[in-house]
């Protein structure tokens, strides 16, 4: 099936299953704020958790990225493949079966002026959540584990993927070169919480883009709220805080 994802100037008719996400709005909040993210047409980019490639897409096809989709649901990653095909990106995007650590080892020498990403952002998950996953290769996929990889993905040391994000740009991220956090409240992540992560690894925040999504555009339609806080925070390596726009 399909599913619409709408940015200024495009709207995408996207690939998506049972067991993907197809509900945009995170991605759409990026599109519609993608102005401030201070990185050139044709950059190179690494889109961590791709899912089936909405901000890479929009990043290859409008600005002309080159465009490295790392993903760890397999199902996502078909999706992804066949849109890249369907928008005749294959010469700008391609998309990894893998984790961040993998994918790490497989390209050592990979290089990026832009890291993108969605995570799940949530602190809330219990060790014994974390061990009962352990190991699990993500490859067929029921409802349990489609909502721990999507909502509450760790390591099994108890790192989760933004940690990650920042630990692998450390070392594959060029000069002056940012990382780019799209994200909304639904699991109580902050911008508190977002930079406080970053500053482990040495990253400051250069800028907070801040506006609201609704609940049904990221299918939280159970939760109370009918909208959500949504923020695009920029980091680059080091620095002092910079341009902050709330």
């Amino acid at each position: 099936m399909d599913s619409d994802y709408r940015t200024p100037k495009k709207t995408y008719s996207l690939k998506v299953d049972k067991f993907v996400c197809n509900k945009f709005g995170i991605a759409e909040f990026f599109a519609a704020n993608y102005e401030g993210m201070m990185v050139d047409s044709g950059a190179a980019v690494l889109d961590v958790g791709c899912g089936v490639g909405a901000m890479g897409v929009y990043l290859a096809d409008q600005y002309g990225c080159r465009v490295a989709g790392v993903e760890l649901n397999h199902s996502a990653c078909i999706c992804c493949r066949e849109n890249i095909l369907r928008y005749q990106l294959s010469g700008r995007m391609e998309v990894y079966w893998a984790n961040i650590t993998s994918y790490g080892a497989l390209r050592p020498d990979a290089y990026y002026d832009m890291i993108v990403s969605n995570p799940p952002i949530n602190d809330g998950v219990s060790a014994a959540t974390i061990r009962q996953y352990v190991g699990c290769k993500y490859d067929a996929l029921d409802a349990s584990i489609y909502s721990y990889l999507t909502n509450s993905w760790h390591d099994e040391r108890g790192l989760d993927l933004l940690e990650h994000i920042f630990m692998y740009a450390v070392g594959h991220l060029r000069d002056n070169g940012v990382v780019s956090i799209a994200f909304c409240e639904v699991d109580g992540a902050s911008v508190e919480s977002v930079s406080a992560k970053a500053r482990r690894y040495g990253f400051s925040v250069i800028r907070t883009i801040a506006g609201t999504i609704s609940s049904r555009s990221v299918g939280a339609e159970s939760v109370s709220a009918s909208a959500f806080g949504a923020y695009c925070m920029v980091f680059k390596r080091g620095g002092e805080h910079g341009n902050q726009n709330p």
